[in-house]
């Protein structure tokens, strides 16, 4: 198992990335949210 990462994080260009799982505790969803497609892509 890897340590725990920082819940969002930001990219080269400043936007916000990461689950938008913690929204209601950050009180912001990351500007790119991260996604699964149906078939693991």
């Amino acid at each position: 198992m890897g340590q725990f990462k920082s819940a969002i994080d930001i990219n080269e260009y400043g936007e916000t990335y990461g689950s938008a799982i913690f929204a209601e505790i950050l009180g912001k969803e990351p500007d790119l949210i991260a996604a699964i497609g149906i078939d693991g892509t």
